[in-house]
């Protein structure tokens, strides 16, 4: 009779000081791995398949970051300026990698869906490309929309990616992906908003955001119309252990460790290489106590 993985701690057999090191360092908590969207240009090249981070994992992690925490003062480069935010040192930077957790996580076996992962780690930011109406994403977003309301008015770290280029979008059609992400710019009332589409799509898709949002997308706060920097990237196959992207910034912010579901960890690094940046993984599950890990603490 085989035990379900989550009985076991996510961490184990790691070295304690390991594990310290870990989530005192900038991190991405992925609860959920690969994407059910499927964008044809998709930067972090995401796995059709999702993997979904047991939930006594998701809670056995959040106690363990929160349990060093201190309280810090940081100045953050914001729209219009700088923002200066209280932050707890030892908070997580993000709960989404090559993922999109709020339409995609759900443990069934608990019945908890991405409102109770935010909850326990409450970042400043979550992003998403959208989920359907009577979803367990739609779900989750509008008790996120209540909870915001309630305890955070003025909470303006909520971006929705719109696109028409997408295995989701195809699979649903024109006319059924509009109404559902008509829905979600209702529940969610994100502050920003990012319509990703290729040149030759253009028009249709900022046709198709119209009808979606019901104003144009110059009229839209918040809105911007980007063309992908990564157009067919998803079709390469890239070595699960070390892949390497290169970006004007967008895709990655900071040097960080991913958590992920499988308890695969990964560490993606920043190098300044001919005016570009690159982003490198290398994986190191099962490889605690190597030289090559080592390294990287």
């Amino acid at each position: 009779m085989h035990l379900p993985a989550f009985l076991n701690s996510y961490f184990e057999g790691w070295d304690p000081e390991e594990v310290r090191h870990l989530l005192t360092s900038p991190k991405v908590i992925n609860v959920t791995q690969g994407c059910s969207v499927g964008c044809d240009f998709c930067a972090m090249a995401a796995s059709k398949s999702v993997r979904v981070m047991p939930w006594p994992w998701v809670v056995e992690i959040a106690n363990r970051v929160w349990s060093l925490e201190t309280e810090e003062t940081h100045n953050i480069p914001w729209v219009g300026g700088i923002k200066t935010i209280q932050q707890k040192r030892h908070t997580i930077n993000s709960l989404f990698f090559d993922s999109d957790p709020l339409k995609d996580y759900y443990d069934a076996a608990f019945d908890k869906d991405f409102f109770d992962v935010y909850t326990l780690f409450n970042p400043t930011f979550i992003s998403t490309a959208g989920f359907e109406m009577g979803s367990i994403g739609e779900r989750a977003a509008q008790k996120l929309r209540n909870y915001f309301d309630e305890r955070w008015p003025s909470f303006d770290g909520i971006r929705v990616s719109f696109s028409l280029e997408s295995r989701w979008a195809r699979e649903l059609g024109d006319k059924a992906y509009i109404s559902h992400m008509k829905n979600v710019f209702q529940v969610l009332q994100p502050n920003e908003i990012t319509i990703l589409t290729t040149n030759q799509n253009r028009a249709a898709t900022l046709q198709a955001f119209t009808r979606a949002f019901g104003r144009l997308a110059g009229e839209v706060p918040g809105a911007k119309v980007c063309r992908p920097h990564f157009e067919g990237l998803a079709k390469v196959n890239l070595d699960p252990a070390e892949a390497y992207y290169q970006t004007d910034g967008s895709v990655c912010c900071i040097d960080a460790y991913v958590l992920n579901p499988n308890r695969g960890v990964v560490y993606v690094a920043r190098n300044e290489q001919n005016g570009q940046m690159d982003y490198r993984r290398v994986n190191f599950n099962q490889m605690i106590k190597s030289e090559k890990h080592k390294e990287l603490l």
